[in-house]
């Protein structure tokens, strides 16, 4: 995601990154820590927005997954393999199961 947003940062691409304690307790620790250390790995400045810490499958899923997953319905099945991808017309795509160099072209298409 760092390198995607090197990348088209410029074009204006902008990433939301939501923090998820779903997978493996990957993400234990506090809004305030999150942050902290998705800063020292690159994951902040222009075009990179890290959210608050969600939820995004359950009865308690955050609002906007809930939105997401019905625009675009998809399995999160892990922290970083899906992706959403909202046009500049609104109309949103998932990409499951997905490595983010896997969006390049779609990106390509998208941001002239």
């Amino acid at each position: 995601m760092v390198k995607l947003n090197q990348a088209y940062g410029a074009r204006g691409l902008q990433i939301l990154a939501f923090p998820c304690n779903q997978f493996l307790s990957q993400e234990s620790g506090s809004n305030e820590a999150i942050l902290a250390g998705a800063r020292g790995r690159g994951f902040d400045g222009p075009g990179f927005h890290l959210m608050k810490k969600v939820k995004v499958n359950g009865p308690q899923a955050d609002e906007v997954f809930l939105f997401l997953k019905d625009k675009a319905p998809c399995s999160i099945k892990w922290n970083f393999g899906a992706y959403f991808i909202i046009d500049g017309n609104g109309a949103v795509e998932a990409h499951a199961g997905a490595h983010p160099r896997d969006l390049t072209s779609r990106l390509d298409a998208l941001l002239t």
